[in-house]
């Protein structure tokens, strides 16, 4: 009987030690982005910063002081501002084949890309104000969007046609 009691007794113990060694935290804050990519040559075409913002939760459990693991559930925005005034093309649909028009495009546009993201991170703390992390993550597009003005300046002549 008095082995009973010990085992529950020390399991009791290993429980609620477990229960310590967790951790739950609230994650917010803004977040500066931009896209790139390659550049049309000829042509003034640009990204530039844009604002957004992230907030989610985490949860960590400590294997030892120094050493825990960490889980997040994330919702971030990302995006940029697209610019691009030059020469293009503009393909225009006609019965079952297609005309391109040779003009200039002004295009302005702001772009942003929602996601949920779920990174799972190993911490390390090397000192009280140093800290390593390594891990990966998910994330999964829930949300893009982009909004702004084309506009598009038609040449005389056509470029050529694929009808």
């Amino acid at each position: 009987m008095i082995n009973k009691r010990m085992l529950l007794v020390l399991l009791f113990g290993l429980f609620l030690s477990g229960l310590m060694a967790q951790s739950f935290g609230i994650r917010a804050g803004l977040n500066y982005t931009k896209f790139s990519g390659p550049l049309e040559q000829g042509v003034s075409e640009q990204f530039s910063l844009t604002n957004g913002f992230h907030f989610g939760v985490n949860y960590a459990y400590k294997f030892a002081d120094i050493f825990s693991l960490r889980g997040e559930l994330l919702y971030t925005q990302i995006g940029t501002n697209y610019k691009f005034d030059g020469e293009s093309f503009y393909k225009i649909p006609i019965g079952t084949g297609f005309s391109y028009e040779k003009g200039s495009s002004n295009i302005n546009m702001k772009i942003s890309n929602a996601y949920v993201s779920i990174p799972v991170t190993f911490q390390w703390q090397v000192s009280k104000k140093i800290e390593l992390f390594a891990g990966g993550y998910a994330s999964f597009l829930v949300g893009p969007k982009g909004g702004g003005t084309l506009y598009f300046y038609q040449s005389d002549s056509l470029f050529f046609n694929n009808l």
